[in-house]
């Protein structure tokens, strides 16, 4: 299908505008995930990257998004539904939770690993120090909980002893409910 047989299908209301083809229509030339800006002046290629929803000239600096080029290529645009921006706002709101806590639980890893390094290093040279014996063992004791719980908010292998993989759907339904009690 040529591009402008797919802008074509979108004329009259565009819900979801396809970002290759507004940027090869607005004399972008695109190459895989990366583009040549039109507005840049020079010889630099391939300085625009983009995704489905936005696109950024890492030379220029220009930017835009789907919407945005599709009005300025005289297309019409459907407004984004109230359910659709509440969706929208609470996947953000969600997305920058697992963030959060990924970060937190990330954090807490480093300083406890970093702890029981040094707690190594000090009982070569002194077995009976209690407080690196300490710092071991919190690391020891906590490293499971935590590794468990990154891959669950990575969402990756299931830890044997849980009854069920963790989903994206599934911790946002649990995020969903603890957010409703505050």
């Amino acid at each position: 299908m040529t591009n402008q047989s797919s802008l074509s299908r979108h004329k009259t209301n565009i819900s979801n505008p396809d970002m290759e083809v507004l940027l090869k229509k607005s004399g972008f030339a695109v190459r895989g995930n990366r583009a040549d800006c039109a507005f840049c002046k020079g010889t630099a290629k391939a300085t625009v990257s983009w995704n489905s929803e936005v696109a950024h000239c890492h030379r220029c600096h220009w930017s835009g998004n789907a919407r945005t080029l599709s009005r300025k290529l005289g297309f019409a645009v459907s407004p984004e539904t109230a359910a659709h921006r509440e969706a929208r706002v609470k996947a953000e709101e969600f997305s920058t939770w697992i963030n959060s806590k990924h970060r937190i639980i990330s954090d807490r890893y480093r300083v406890l690993g970093r702890k029981a390094q040094l707690a190594k290093e000090v009982l070569k040279q002194f077995s009976d120090c209690d407080p690196a014996w300490t710092a071991l063992a919190t690391f020891y004791n906590e490293e499971s909980r935590l590794t468990a719980s990154l891959e669950t908010l990575s969402f990756e292998k299931t830890p044997e002893w849980l009854e069920s993989q963790a989903t994206p759907v599934g911790l946002f339904k649990e995020w969903e409910t603890q957010n409703a009690v505050r």
